[in-house]
């Protein structure tokens, strides 16, 4: 449990890492963070939907475009333009 979070609305979890979705846009995550799954983008705001994989992470934003984060092995985190 990651004392102290609150507003969140959302919530996906990975393999081994956790994120949660706040009411202000932006992204926490927490767990193991072995190929940078918990390390959300600092240009990460405005986001509205969360996904995660066995060691990576996505975030719908507002605008419709997608950003993703993490391990990278097989493309998932090479998102299509």
């Amino acid at each position: 449990m990651l004392a102290g979070l609150t507003n969140a609305v959302l919530i996906a979890s990975g393999a081994y890492h956790e994120l949660a979705l706040k009411n202000s846009g932006n992204v926490v995550a927490w767990g193991l963070n072995t190929l940078g799954e918990t390390s959300v983008p600092v240009s990460l705001t405005n986001g509205i939907a969360l996904a995660a994989g066995f060691q990576h992470s996505l975030a719908l934003k507002t605008d419709g475009t997608v950003t993703a984060w993490g391990g990278n092995g097989f493309g998932q985190t090479s998102v299509p333009s």
